[in-house]
């Protein structure tokens, strides 16, 4: 039961579920447009400076205004969206590791690899196997209709 559920206990739910409601719960409508704009084009590269010109910001801004509004940084958020994604594809297709971090926005399969495991703490191959291994579907059982005479 550990190797299938021991990465889920190495984080706090309760501290999770606070980094998301901060990130997406604050009143900086700037902020949320860039937010929005990293959701539909985290798979480009993306440049800090270019976001922050993209927004009529300056990188500085940016950072300050991004830090304040999420509690994290433009950078470490779209790393969040990448590294989510990443675990979606991990779980659904059957892609390897490096056409995966390649979907994502990341050129170098080693680098998505070192990442993802500092952000959940266990490999993409490690992780595709302990959700795999969880996911099942039930199907209902068909119900027979058969009358006996």
């Amino acid at each position: 039961i550990s190797r299938h559920f021991s990465h889920e206990f190495k984080r706090s739910f309760e501290s999770l579920l606070l980094k998301e409601d901060q990130q997406s719960s604050h009143h900086d409508e700037e902020i949320i447009k860039i937010q929005d704009w990293i959701e539909l084009n985290f798979q480009t590269p993306i440049q800090v400076s270019g976001m922050a010109g993209r927004f009529d910001l300056s990188v500085r801004s940016l950072n300050r205004r991004f830090k304040l509004a999420t509690n994290t940084t433009p950078l470490d958020y779209l790393q969040g969206v990448r590294i989510r994604e990443s675990m979606e594809l991990l779980k659904h297709s059957n892609l390897n590791v490096s056409e995966i971090a390649h979907l994502v926005g990341y050129q170098d399969a080693s680098y998505f690899s070192d990442l993802f495991k500092k952000h959940n703490s266990v490999t993409p191959h490690e992780y595709r196997k302990v959700v795999r291994n969880k996911l099942f579907l039930a199907e209902p059982k068909k119900a027979t209709n058969s009358v006996t005479s």
